[in-house]
């Protein structure tokens, strides 16, 4: 597995988990989401966090799924056509039933699944700049 793409720190009794592909506006890769996920068993399970603040490192929170890796798992294999969006589906699920409150931190570009992984916490703070974006909405 590459480098990590989702950062787990505490300080104090918050949790802070950032999402860090900068270089490609921390678009999700199915390694990211399942990183993501484990962060968040991880704030699960740390008697010492009582919250945790998802945040995005770079210009943008998230923009959603890394259309390039989508493009290659089905190009592989037409049956991959579900694995981005189950995964996601997971961590959402993951986020939306943690015991304990979740802050999104959000910034810059914050769309698709980026947008429900913010939605999926107890709060959501955002940039004034902030643009939020829902492309999928426009398909039907």
């Amino acid at each position: 597995m590459s480098a990590k793409t989702v950062e787990y720190r505490r300080e104090d009794k918050v949790a802070i988990i950032t999402l860090n592909r900068p270089e490609a506006m921390n678009s999700m890769t199915v390694q990211m989401m399942e990183e993501l996920t484990e962060a968040v068993k991880r704030f699960s399970h740390d008697d010492e966090a009582w919250v945790a603040i998802l945040n995005g490192n770079g210009r943008s929170f998230c923009t959603g799924a890394d259309l390039k890796e989508s493009l290659g798992l089905i190009s592989e294999d037409a049956g991959n056509l579900y694995e981005l969006p189950k995964q996601g589906m997971a961590t959402v699920t993951a986020i939306n039933n943690l015991a304990k409150p979740t802050i999104a931190a959000v910034h810059g570009h914050t769309v698709a699944g980026g947008l429900l992984f913010a939605n999926a916490c107890a709060l959501v703070v955002a940039a004034e700049s902030t643009k939020f974006s829902m492309p999928e909405a426009k398909v039907g």
